[in-house]
């Protein structure tokens, strides 16, 4: 999926994730699709979706659709996974920059529920700076950070 989907659609994926990050609640389901354990398949994907409220969960299951249909309908993507990952670096200085506590959440590693939310408070900042980043490198920060979790980013 994250290889074949086309550019547009893996945005519409970020711009679902990043949405429904704007919601408290909403935003504690999406943060576990980020640890480095988590279950990024679709039945993961789903999961996630039934937690969200209806607006977000529609949003969410028709991107993960344009993304399926995408996929099995385009050969596969280029993709530089180092250049995604400069691009993730660049937006983590910047939430670095702008949000006092960014990196203290980012190297949270703890299973308790202060680190989580440390964790969590940290990726929607980190959300929040690759919105303003323009679409093909947000379509490649989202492969990576779906393919590898937060845990990339930290040092």
């Amino acid at each position: 999926l994250l290889g074949r989907a086309p550019d547009d659609a893996i945005d519409g994926l970020f711009q679902a994730v990043h949405a429904a990050s704007r919601n408290e609640d909403e935003a504690r389901a999406l943060c576990g699709l980020f640890e480095p354990d988590a279950d990024r398949s679709l039945a993961g994907l789903n999961a996630v979706a039934v937690r969200l409220g209806p607006a977000s969960r529609e949003r969410f299951a028709t991107a993960v659709a344009d993304a399926l249909v995408g996929a099995t309908q385009s050969p596969p993507q280029p993709y530089d996974a180092a250049a995604a990952l400069q691009s993730l670096k660049a937006a983590g200085a910047t939430a670095a920059i702008l949000h006092d506590g960014f990196v203290r959440g980012l190297n949270a590693s703890g299973n308790d529920a202060d680190s989580r939310g440390a964790r969590c408070q940290s990726l929607r900042w980190l959300l929040d700076t690759m919105q303003a980043r323009p679409q093909h490198e947000r379509a490649a920060m989202t492969r990576l950070l779906l393919d590898e979790g937060v845990a990339r980013l930290a040092p």
